[in-house]
């Protein structure tokens, strides 16, 4: 299963990309990953066009993304990437974020965005 992937890349430059979860074979019509170690979860709540600056958005910062899934719970997340590249996520959707280079995270009118955090215990998804 291939996800969207905010990553730095070797310039510090956050870009988006893409990430690849091995399927394996499940019950019939079903599939599965493996599974991934996970460190930690979290939740979070941000209002409507509140624009939420993570380091710097062309050149990085001395911060990293430690490697994270990111799942949009409720309303609408709008992220921009230092390349100038914005990307929508809905309710039910999911990307991954790692390493050096910032983005501009938004919640979209009329409500608020709340997110869970899955923190990977390493850097597995980007083989």
């Amino acid at each position: 299963m291939k996800i969207p992937a905010l990553i730095g890349n070797p310039q510090g430059m956050s870009i988006w990309t893409e990430v690849d979860i091995p399927m394996i074979g499940g019950e019939k019509g079903r599939s599965m990953s493996d599974k991934l170690n996970a460190i930690g979860l979290s939740l979070a709540t941000n209002q409507p066009n509140e624009d939420r600056p993570v380091g710097k958005i062309t050149t990085g910062g001395p911060d990293m993304h430690v490697p994270r899934l990111i799942a949009v719970t409720s309303g609408h997340a709008e992220l921009k990437v230092g390349t100038g590249e914005t990307r929508r996520f809905g309710t039910g959707e999911f990307f991954f974020v790692y390493g050096k280079g910032g983005h501009i995270a938004t919640a979209m009118k009329p409500w608020p965005r709340s997110t869970l955090s899955i923190t990977m215990s390493g850097t597995g998804l980007l083989k």
